[in-house]
């Protein structure tokens, strides 16, 4: 009896584990140069796609699973969006707060910046990787409001 309690609590802190997903292991599980060089493609991808529709890209705007390069379908995110020519692949939610991986476009972006969008849009993060950061989003976002539409 006393093995099957010690078991039944362990798969409960496992599974309380998991609920949570860590950026560091999920970049870690794809390597940081494949991310990085499909966060390239994806972007390229929805360039594409918008050129060939006529429809102007938005700096802010969900990123269709159809655009996602393999090491982004890899970590499994609950959804990915555009921050500029930089992603956002968001792993974790919770009201009015996402989080995950940043990775800051190599050609067209300085980095990450803990920054402030506007009076309720709070960003926090930290460095993983060259060009890749674990990020806190705090606040209303708009494409989180749009995608639970």
């Amino acid at each position: 009896m006393r093995r099957f309690t010690m078991l039944l609590t362990l798969l409960g802190l496992c599974a309380g584990c998991a609920s949570v997903r860590s950026p560091e292991d999920a970049v870690a599980r794809v390597g940081p140069q494949a991310l990085t060089r499909d966060v390239v493609a994806t972007q390229q991808s929805v360039i594409d796609a918008s050129l060939k529709s006529g429809t102007p890209m938005k700096g802010d705007a969900l990123i269709e699973e159809e655009h996602w390069a393999p090491s982004i379908r890899k970590m499994n995110p609950e959804y990915v969006h555009s921050d500029g020519m930089n992603i956002a692949i968001v792993l974790n939610t919770s009201p009015r707060e996402e989080s995950g991986v940043y990775v800051a476009h190599p050609f067209t972006s300085s980095g990450f910046n803990a920054h402030q969008d506007d009076e309720v849009n709070v960003w926090t993060g930290a460095l993983i990787a060259n060009g890749i950061y674990s990020f806190t989003r705090k606040g209303t976002h708009k494409a989180i409001d749009s995608y639970e539409e």
